[in-house]
């Protein structure tokens, strides 16, 4: 037998193994490329997407804090409205109730002072008449006194005689 193989050789089990590696490799990183490639793409409309919606988020949001500040103001415009007309309201009333205490309490001063005009006046017509009553007995008295010192005059007169 001879040595001398003129047939080309066979690789060997790690070579196999080793061009495999490499063309894994090699397609590895041509599939990696291309993904990443692809992300950046899908990244890059994913942030153009995101700008135009966030820019629309950010309009209507400006939109609807502008329609609610509008809504607060006119709310707090017919509050105050309500408030004033009812503070209003109720100032008005409580003045026409004082008006109406004040001129009350007129009249009962009144009705008391002429109640009281009234009772000087019968107290002094009820006093005229007791001290016109007393002059009037004491009067009597002094005469049936005078008439009875007299008569006991007249006794002792008439005894001494």
């Amino acid at each position: 037998m001879s040595t001398n193989n003129h047939q080309p050789e066979e690789k060997g089990f790690f070579e196999k193994v080793k061009d495999s590696i490499a063309s894994l490799w090699e397609h590895g990183t041509d599939a990696a490329d291309e993904v990443q490639e692809k992300a950046v793409e899908k990244m890059d409309e994913v942030k153009a997407k995101s700008k135009v919606t966030r820019a629309a988020a950010e309009r209507k949001a400006t939109e609807i804090k502008a329609a609610t500040n509008k809504k607060m103001a006119e709310t707090k415009a017919k509050v105050a409205s309500k408030t004033a007309e009812v503070s209003t309201a109720a100032k008005t009333k409580a003045a026409n109730l004082k008006a109406k205490a004040v001129k009350e309490m007129d009249h009962v001063k009144v009705e008391a002072a002429k109640t009281a005009a009234n009772v000087k006046q019968d107290a002094a017509k009820t006093t005229a008449k007791v001290k016109a009553t007393v002059t009037a007995a004491k009067k009597k008295a002094a005469a049936k006194v005078e008439s009875a010192a007299d008569a006991v005059k007249k006794k002792a007169a008439a005894a001494k005689k």
